[in-house]
């Protein structure tokens, strides 16, 4: 048994329903597009750590087969300069402060 309702502006309603499974198929696409995108960076990710993984072990390798040398230190030089030159640099910063504290009085 079927019953028949009578609807206003039917073709008002179907434009509205065509747009709004319009809306969906798009949203349905970029989400298949979101998959595919995130499946090429998983991809692209195991593949960096694989050459990761390589470049590790050559290093590792690479390592292995030089020559053992210690390295000098380098040695650290006193520089007495610049304490002369920050004593001078106070002896001026404590002249203003001398100054200003004149010309606020």
């Amino acid at each position: 048994m079927s019953y028949y309702v009578p609807l206003e502006n039917p073709t008002e309603l179907q434009k509205q329903v065509l747009t709004a499974s319009k809306k969906v198929l798009g949203v349905l696409k970029s989400h298949e597009n979101y998959k595919k995108i995130r499946t090429e960076k998983l991809e692209h990710i195991l593949k960096f750590k694989k050459v990761l993984d390589d470049l590790t072990t050559l290093n590792k390798k690479l390592s292995n087969k030089l020559p053992k040398t210690a390295m000098p230190k380098p040695k650290e030089e006193k520089q007495q300069q610049p304490k002369k030159h920050l004593s001078a640099v106070e002896k001026e910063l404590e002249d203003i402060e001398k100054r200003l504290k004149s010309l606020e009085k």
